[in-house]
């Protein structure tokens, strides 16, 4: 049962009140929940309130979603000629038998190479498109009942395919809290504000077209991110301390790049 959340990017529209409200969930076999705690690290209680006013006195939904929409996207996405239906039941072999890792990034390696020869507006139209499929195949498939077993096996090539476009687009998401470890933060009390809301809205289902634009991630240097965040919160190190950090941002460093099993990963993603 979901009590904490610590937030560390941007959140706004449905997509916010749908990832907080995750906390209101409530259990009998949790009687002791009765209340919930957020530690937002980027948004302030303006945009919170913006987000949450239209859906809170009424929600509703327009109409229902259309699962023949996901079978119009998938019949778009192999059209791109990135892969073939083949390629798409022999990589669920793989991944079923437990293939050897080269084994199947060879396979997806040859999909790449595909999709570096298509014009760079179809490159941009397939990689939307990819990830909006799955993204509203995770959605359906929990309310729908699909007997066609081709729709999960493209959500499991594409779920792996992906992560190999977004390191050639720059698109990568890295979670910093895998190589570096927060030894200790200490809170400081603000100030308590009550969020009033009075709004209603319709929402409207999943339209699975992939029109949509994936923007790019905009990756920074971890030295620049400790930077502005010592001097947001008034953090104010000797020229000790930095030496100290410094090596501490260059021992992290070493040790990834003397970890095989990472810089195999690394290189193949």
């Amino acid at each position: 049962m979901l009590h904490t959340m610590y937030v560390d990017k941007a959140l706004s529209g449905v997509a916010c009140v749908q990832t907080l409200s995750r906390l209101n969930r409530t259990d009998t076999n949790y009687p002791d929940k009765i209340d919930t705690c957020i530690l937002d690290f980027v948004n302030d209680v303006t945009t919170i309130a913006k987000a949450f006013e239209p859906y809170y006195k009424k929600t509703s939904l327009a109409e229902p979603s259309d699962p023949d929409k996901l079978f119009d996207l998938k019949t778009h996405l192999d059209s791109y000629g990135v892969y073939t239906l083949e390629e798409v039941e022999a990589f669920n072999a793989a991944l079923f038998e437990q293939a050897p890792l080269p084994q199947i990034h060879a396979m997806l390696d040859r999909m790449v190479q595909r999709y570096n020869d298509v014009e760079q507006d179809s490159q941009q139209e397939f990689y939307s498109k990819a990830k909006s499929y799955l993204k509203n195949y995770a959605f359906l498939v929990q309310i729908l009942l699909f007997q066609d077993l081709s729709l999960e096996k493209l959500s499991r090539l594409l779920t792996h395919l992906i992560k190999k476009l977004a390191s050639l687009r720059g698109d990568l998401d890295t979670d910093i809290t895998k190589v570096v470890a927060l030894g200790a933060y200490h809170l400081n009390p603000n100030k308590e504000v009550s969020i009033q809301l009075e709004g209603s809205k319709e929402l409207h289902p999943s339209q699975a077209d992939g029109s949509s634009h994936i923007p790019q991630s905009q990756l920074e240097k971890l030295s620049e991110i400790l930077e502005t965040f010592h001097r947001e919160y008034g953090i104010t190190l000797d020229e000790h301390a930095k030496q100290a950090q410094a090596k501490v941002l260059n021992d992290v460093l070493n040790s990834m790049r003397s970890n095989q099993n990472f810089m195999e990963n690394f290189n193949n993603s």
